[in-house]
C-alpha cells in the first residue's frame, strides 16, 4: 500500500502527521511519502525515532510540493484518489488566507468568546472565517474553536495564552483594537 501524506497539513501537524507515518510503515508495512519542509520533517523524524529518516526504513520517503511532478499526480489519479483530492493550487494559498497572532491576552472564558463573536459581525476586520486559541482558567487548559455557526470547547493538558484569527483580507489594525 502506498500512502502520500502532506506532513504539514491539519492542526497537530506535523507531529502527529509524521507520528502516523512512522506507525504506518511498521504496523502495516505501507510506503510512506511525507510532502512538506525537508528539514522539519526531517528533525521530527529524528526526534521521534532516534534515527536519521534513511536509517528508518527504504519506505519512508520525503518529497516537496514544489518538487511534485505531473508522474506524481497521475500516480495518484491511478490509485483510487480523485483529483479534488490532489489538484495542486494555481495561487500562493498565503494570497488567499491570514493568520493574526495574538498572545499573553488573559481573556476568561466569556471575554474571549465575547471578543470573538464581536470580530465576527464586525464586517471592518475582514472576512474573518475561524478563531482558534487556548486559555487559562482555574488552573486548567481549554482549546477554543470557533466559526460563526458553531463553538468548540475542550479541556487539554497544557496551553499557551494565544488566539489565532484566520480569514481573508482581514484589517490587523481594526482586529487589534479588540486586544488591547
Amino acid at each position: 500500500m502506498k500512502i502520500i501524506v502532506d506532513a504539514m497539513g491539519g492542526d497537530n501537524a506535523p507531529d502527529a502527521n509524521i507520528k502516523g507515518a512512522i506507525k504506518a510503515i511498521t504496523q502495516i508495512k505501507a510506503d510512506v511519502t511525507l510532502i512538506g519542509k525537508e528539514e522539519i520533517i526531517r528533525a521530527k523524524v529524528k526526534e521521534f525515532t532516534g534515527k536519521e529518516i534513511e536509517e528508518v526504513s527504504e519506505r519512508l520517503k520525503i518529497k516537496k510540493w514544489d518538487e511534485m511532478t505531473q508522474e506524481d499526480y497521475q500516480e495518484l489519479l491511478n490509485s483510487q484518489y480523485t483529483n479534488d483530492y490532489i489538484e495542486k493550487l494555481w495561487f500562493n494559498q498565503n494570497d488567499a488566507f491570514q493568520s493574526l497572532y495574538y498572545m499573553n491576552n488573559r481573556f476568561n472564558q466569556d471575554e474571549f468568546i465575547q471578543k470573538i463573536n464581536h470580530i465576527f459581525k464586525d464586517q471592518d476586520c475582514g472576512h474573518v472565517m475561524r478563531v482558534k486559541g487556548f486559555y487559562q482558567k482555574e488552573k486548567h487548559w481549554y482549546e477554543i474553536n470557533m466559526t460563526q455557526e458553531d463553538t468548540s470547547i475542550q479541556e487539554i493538558n497544557q496551553g499557551q495564552d494565544v488566539i489565532i484569527v484566520i480569514g481573508e483580507e482581514l484589517n490587523k489594525n481594526k482586529i487589534d483594537q479588540y486586544f488591547k
